[in-house]
């Protein structure tokens, strides 16, 4: 798999027929082996149990075939056992949105399911302990309001949203 480099001879043209015909099929068949490789290692990431494998399994699958529902569940099962579960969302709707746009599908019903549940999981964040008495510090505080969607395109208001999740996660280790 770290041998394939993308499509075979793509840049050279030659003005015979015959050859370019041989080069369309070889493409071809290359990039299905690549496929199939790629949905090897991810099955042998998901026999594991380290998610940071299974996610860049599931990005392998995923650069190689940009519709495979196997790959995007993986990835929003990874992202989750991570505990990013906003990533995880994000994976659906980027895949949502690119079925949408490429094929005119939506995806399978249990990928949409498994998004649903992650969507609904997604714990709370933890509130910080109360200092000894019960009683609430008043101090400074710090809240992250949501990101405005400059582009206006209401498909990418996801990557807003994402930006402010990751960074309300990243603001929450700290006290």
């Amino acid at each position: 798999l770290d041998l394939y480099r993308g499509p075979f001879l793509d840049s050279l043209r030659v003005a015979d027929a015959g050859f370019q015909d041989w080069c369309a099929v070889e493409r071809a068949r290359l990039h299905r082996l690549a496929e199939a490789a790629a949905a090897r290692l991810l099955e042998a990431a998901l026999a594991g149990t380290d998610p940071s494998a299974v996610i860049a399994a599931a990005d392998r699958l995923l650069a190689l075939d940009p519709h495979s529902e196997e790959a995007c569940r993986a990835l929003i099962r990874g992202w989750s056992q991570r505990g990013e579960p906003g990533r995880a969302v994000t994976v659906f709707q980027r895949f949502r949105d690119r079925l949408s746009r490429d094929l005119g599908v939506a995806p399978e019903a249990e990928t949409a399911r498994l998004a649903a549940a992650t969507r609904a999981r997604r714990p709370p964040p933890d509130p910080l302990p109360l200092p000894p008495g019960d009683a609430p510090v008043a101090g400074p505080a710090l809240a992250v309001l949501p990101f405005r969607n400059a582009g206006g395109d209401p498909d990418q208001q996801h990557l807003a949203d994402g930006i402010a999740e990751d960074l309300i996660a990243a603001l929450a280790q700290y006290r």
